[in-house]
């Protein structure tokens, strides 16, 4: 059995979370009780401090926390141990913050906050209900457990729209839906902000038209948006071929020495990109190293994990997740390739009612966690001889569709694959109208690993 450990990490990162992000501080100060939430007098105070600056000026204190101590601590003299106990916290605080300077998303703090006071208050009760019993009032301990409320925050907590102000800032917040990742020029436009926190997006596309180099393009651009990325490998690809994919990618070199034709233009859809000869050396061991190492900037940015074909569960990601979490690797994005041979969950025997679980899984940890999950599936046999893919399309399971927050076709015909060039529909779009038939085009060059290298419409 598996024992979570709490060694006050938690309690650093809600700390640090009141002290340096607005929505976090404001949520909990519209929980905050005259004796605190915290189990120490001292985390209570600097919560304290965060609960009355965002009570009076709308936000988190920030570095405005050193002159809310420093006013505190002139006031306390021949009380130098309190001071240093204090100010060590702070110190403390300030060094995790610059460790981990991207920070952790909202949501996911409020939540954490909620799980760390919840455990404060049962405990506390629990510690109550134990005096009582040793005293042999029965009643009295029952009742104190019964009475036991739960501080409602994050993920399953009650809002009350007509008390909570804060919940309506936090709900049109444009900084919440801002995407995690961006593409440029016209496929930008196109997404939009559909690869934002908290989402589920899935491509759809025939066999072998290049969903794999995708979804890896996509993990690459979020590391380079500053984003910590995990990777599943379900068994299409295996390490080793993956790794070359990814050395490939991220030094935009082939695999062997040679001359390849790469877009340098696409004007429109109406003609074939404009291509361009280049000689290129093929990608070596120590090259692929330093580059991966720059583009994470040196810091724990993505991992890979790589599983055979139908061993890779659902539950097997979130234990992964959860475990990370613990260690303080908080995930933003996380790329699954791909769904459709995830390994059944437990007591699924039904091959539809297979693949309705898998994906309303991967849904609920894009909820669970608050990152953005990003797969692919495969498309019908009848995709094969369509120019553009629509909803009917899906293979095994209609409900795929109902889980995902957007879906986009990836239309490849043999002319198509020639001139390297796809198209992208949108097949789902929870949030925003689309149609069918509206389409980007991208042209890349599979050879250097850069599927999306030039749009246009």
């Amino acid at each position: 059995m598996k024992i979570t450990r709490y060694d006050g990490k938690d309690i650093k990162r809600v700390l640090i979370g009141m002290v340096t992000d607005d929505v976090v501080c404001a949520r909990i100060a519209s929980k905050w009780t005259p004796e605190g939430l915290f189990a120490s007098r001292k985390e209570n105070l600097i919560g304290r401090w965060c609960v009355r600056h965002v009570r009076k000026y709308g936000r988190a204190p920030g570095r405005e926390i050193e002159s809310l101590f420093d006013d505190w601590a002139s006031g306390k003299e021949g009380q130098e141990e309190t001071i240093k106990f204090v100010e060590g916290i702070l110190h403390h605080l300030s060094s995790e913050y610059e460790k981990n300077g991207d920070g952790y998303a909202s949501d996911y703090l409020i939540d954490l906050a909620g799980k760390v006071f919840n455990r404060v208050a049962t405990k506390r009760a629990m510690e109550a209900a134990e005096i009582d019993l040793e005293r042999n009032k029965v009643d009295d301990a029952q009742r104190k457990l019964i009475d036991l409320g739960r501080v409602e925050l994050g993920v399953g907590g009650v809002i009350k729209p007509g008390e909570d102000y804060q919940s309506w800032r936090d709900a049109l917040d444009n900084e919440a839906v801002k995407p995690l990742i961006q593409y440029p020029g016209i496929l930008g436009r196109f997404v939009g902000n559909e690869f934002a926190r908290d989402s589920f997006v899935a491509f759809m596309g025939s066999s072998k038209r290049g969903k794999s180099w995708i979804l890896l393009d996509l993990a690459y651009r979020a590391v380079k948006q500053r984003c910590r990325v995990v990777y599943f490998e379900a068994g299409d690809l295996s390490q080793r071929q993956l790794m070359r994919r990814m050395g490939q990618r991220a030094l935009r070199r082939p695999k062997r020495s040679g001359s390849y034709k790469l877009p340098i233009d696409y004007p429109s859809s109406k003609g074939d990109p404009i291509v361009k000869s280049k000689d290129l050396e093929g990608i070596t061991p120590q090259d692929c190293f330093k580059v991966w190492k720059k583009v994470q900037r040196g810091k724990d940015k993505f991992r890979l994990s790589c599983h055979p074909n139908s061993s890779l569960t659902t539950e097997t990601i979130s234990s992964l997740l959860f475990d990370w979490e613990r260690e303080g690797w908080v995930v933003d994005v996380v790329v699954v390739d791909y769904a459709d041979i995830l390994a059944p969950p437990n007591g699924v025997k039904e091959s539809r009612d297979r693949i309705n679980e898998i994906w309303k899984h991967l849904r609920r940890i894009s909820q669970e966690f608050h990152c953005l999950v990003v797969t692919a599936t495969q498309a019908d046999a009848a995709s094969y001889d369509r120019q553009l893919l629509n909803r009917r399309n899906f293979s095994e399971d209609r409900r795929k569709h109902d889980h995902v927050t957007a879906m986009l076709g990836i239309n490849v015909t043999d002319e198509d694959k020639k001139n390297g060039v796809a198209r992208f529909n949108w097949l789902d779009r929870r949030d925003d109208a689309f149609i069918e038939s509206n389409q980007v085009y991208v042209a890349g060059c599979l050879d250097i690993g850069c599927p999306i290298m030039k749009s246009t419409f």
